[in-house]
């Protein structure tokens, strides 16, 4: 390629092409074949490619030229392998194996185009856009690619170090800015830690809050230095201490952590302990924790070794025992004092067939079973002072059977004194009943150093003492044998029974209320006479449903309840009898609360104001004012009032109601009209009769015997 300039032109004026020199020639013939001469240069290439789309005629207008180029030809390849949609002329349709000169000008067409007979004019504006297509995709040239991120962090390091309650850190990252202009932001998750401080490039960072940490904005591509600072807390169970970070996950990225003290164990999570330095009173830990987030590290003193022999532990347990559904229920508090050296671990011995629901010990590990003892591995070793609580129950044989052995817990240590307090608890439905041996004296209940965790009364406690080391006072653990029998509830009945008398039958209403005590019921049974028919039992809320059996002269009325009744239990029973006259005597009836300690109350007898009532020969029963009878149950108005009261202090009683109709009794007023004549008198008389008690079928009108 070589570029003319014109010397009465400006050199930016435009842009003058030959195909000659390197590049060769390129005939049309060639052009038309897709044959021409390639160089190393990549701009030669481009220009030969723009050379190739002018000849195969892509749409390239015709320029107009001025005046004095008229001689000259404007030829556009349009039609040759394009319909002929080009609008100019060509004048031969031979292809012409010759070369070309190609102009591009800026402006001063008329030089620039004055020496020469034969060009191709291309606009300046199409230039550029054939330009622009070719660049990309036409010519071989390797196109960059936008980067993936805007900002990557290419490692971290942190530097901790633990004082008191708290570890402080630093973070430092280099990170690789790859956006080229603007701001790029990128988040730095750091969860669980208190940040304090954030510096890029030892200035004060531009940083966002967001959820799970913040959002950094940083300038200027290329590599930069971000420090952060921060801090988290240190946690603590017995010996073993704890830190945990969510740090941001870097490919690669370390952790220093300097602690006080010597000669400590190090545990980390997930990672390993890289490398472990002393350092006079601290210990420098180092981890790798590339590509990690959550990071735990913890640490206690190494666990010395203690000889058995040489540690000194004193127990004190209080025990809980209670029965009820099936199972006896021991709840055991233990306090034991490390008086010389330490525990890594303690041993329980459990009653056979006694399983352990629940275990509460600070620091514990684990627990496990071996045989009958239960083992709990602490995280450290233990001194000083250990609070020990364990929950647990033993199978239940039938009540009522013989006694059983009470589950007692026992430590297997080496124990110099061993003291041990047990308490038998009341239980709702189980009469309980107990008696110590082998060793074991009865105390108050006050003496206990632990009371049960809920309430409940304590029947006996007793306490047993041991020194495991000393032979003669022997190490057996002490008996406590239970009798565990089923309680029946104790019952105490107020009952009121309201009679309502009528000429053919009788309906009575009973109104049962009970007091209960040591045990709840489910159901409740009366005995009544067998001529009473039930038809209700209620309220309907409480009582699910009732059945009736009938023997001889007596029937049992059993109530069935929707729930456990305890302390008061109030039930209304209605019930109905025949009577073959209306003046037939009434055998007051009775109810009985079967199972009740103790039975007492009231009666009280309604008839209509045509009878009599009086009470006959009774036993147990007392007789008292009708005012005295509460008005809501024993109505004292209308046209049955309640005319008879009686109370009873116990069953059985016995007793009769005399019914007779009364007399009717008659009285009238008698209103006469006399009216006086010369020969008569005519008297009009009016009779105003009043009825009581009784109905009268016949009437007698006395009338003198001259009217």
């Amino acid at each position: 390629m070589g570029a003319e300039t014109n010397p009465n032109v400006d050199d930016a004026a435009f842009l003058f092409l030959v195909l000659k020199g390197t590049i060769g020639k390129v005939s049309w013939g060639d052009i038309e074949r897709g044959e021409h001469v390639m160089t190393r240069e990549r701009t030669m290439r481009r220009w030969a490619g723009i050379c190739f789309l002018l000849a195969l005629g892509l749409g390239i207008p015709a320029a107009a030229n001025s005046g004095n180029q008229a001689g000259k030809t404007l030829v556009s390849q349009g039609d040759h392998g394009s319909g002929g949609r080009s609008g100019v002329d060509v004048e031969a349709r031979e292809v012409v194996r010759e070369e070309r000169t190609v102009y591009v000008p800026f402006h001063r067409l008329d030089e620039l185009l004055g020496p020469e007979s034969r060009a191709v004019v291309l606009p300046y504006e199409r230039f550029l856009e054939l330009w622009g297509a070719l660049s990309p995709r036409g010519v071989d040239e390797e196109v960059e690619e936008a980067p993936p991120v805007d900002v990557l962090v290419a490692s971290a390091k942190y530097r901790g170090r633990v004082t008191g309650g708290i570890a402080q850190f630093t973070g430092t990252y280099r990170i690789e800015v790859l956006k080229s202009s603007g701001y790029a932001k990128f988040p730095l998750l750091l969860q669980r830690v208190a940040v304090t401080r954030v510096e890029l490039d030892g200035q004060v960072a531009l940083v966002n809050s967001i959820k799970g940490g913040m959002e950094l904005f940083v300038r200027g591509a290329g590599a930069h230095e971000l420090v952060v600072s921060f801090s988290s807390p240190v946690r603590r169970e017995g010996k073993k201490s704890r830190v945990s970070v969510d740090l941001p996950p870097v490919a690669m990225a370390s952790l220093e952590l300097e602690i006080e003290g010597a000669a400590l164990e190090i545990f980390s999570h997930p990672m390993a302990v890289a490398s472990l330095e002393a350092a006079g009173a601290t210990t420098i830990a180092r981890f790798s924790v590339g590509g990690l987030s959550d990071v735990e590290i913890s640490w206690q003193p190494q666990a010395a070794k203690v000889v058995a022999a040489e540690t000194a532990l004193f127990v004190t347990s209080t025990q809980m025992l209670s029965a009820g559904k099936g199972a006896i229920r021991n709840d055991s508090a233990f306090d034991l004092q490390i008086a010389q050296g330490s525990v890594e671990r303690l041993l329980v011995e459990l009653p056979r067939d006694f399983t352990p629901l629940s275990v509460e010990v600070p620091g514990l590990k684990g627990r496990r079973a071996e045989g009958r003892n239960l083992v709990l591995e602490f995280e450290a070793p233990q001194t000083g002072k250990i609070s020990l609580r364990i929950m647990g129950e033993q199978i239940l044989p039938n009540l009522g059977e013989a006694p059983v052995q009470a589950p007692i817990l026992r430590l297997r240590q080496a124990v110099q004194r061993e003291r041990i307090f047990t308490a038998i608890l009341e239980a709702p439905g189980v009469k309980l009943s107990a008696k110590a041996e082998a060793g074991a004296v009865e105390v108050d209940s006050s003496e206990l150093p632990h009371g049960p965790r809920k309430r409940g009364r304590i029947l006996r406690s007793f306490l047993f003492t041991a020194y495991p080391g000393r032979a003669d006072l022997g190490a057996k653990a002490p008996s406590v044998w239970l009798q565990v029998e089923k309680l029946e509830p104790e019952i105490q009945t107020e009952a009121e029974t309201f009679l309502e008398v009528y000429d053919d039958h009788l309906e009575a209403v009973f109104f049962m209320n009970h007091r209960i005590r040591r045990s709840g019921l489910f159901s409740v049974a009366y005995r009544l006479p067998a001529d009473l028919r039930v038809t209700e039992v209620g309220p309907e809320d409480l009582v699910r449903g009732f059945r009736v059996e009938a023997k001889g002269a007596v029937q049992t009325v059993t109530v069935e309840l929707n729930r456990k009744a305890e302390d008061h239990l109030s039930l209304r029973l209605e019930a109905e009898a025949e009577r073959s006259a209306a003046d037939e005597a009434l055998v007051v009836p009775a109810i009985e609360t079967l199972g009740a300690k103790k039975q007492r109350g009231v009666v009280g007898l309604a008839v209509g104001t045509s009878y009599d009532a009086r009470m006959g020969k009774s036993a147990g029963l007392f007789s008292m004012s009708v005012k005295e009878l509460p008005v809501s149950r024993f109505p004292q108005s209308g046209p049955r009032p309640t005319v008879l009261g009686y109370r009873y202090n116990a069953l059985p009683y016995s007793g009769g109601v005399v019914i007779q109709r009364k007399q009717p009794k008659v009285t009238a007023e008698v209103v006469e009209q006399v009216s006086v004549s010369e020969d008569r008198l005519r008297i009009t008389a009016t009779i105003h009769y009043k009825i009581l008690y009784a109905g009268v079928d016949r009437l007698a009108i006395e009338i003198p015997a001259d009217v």
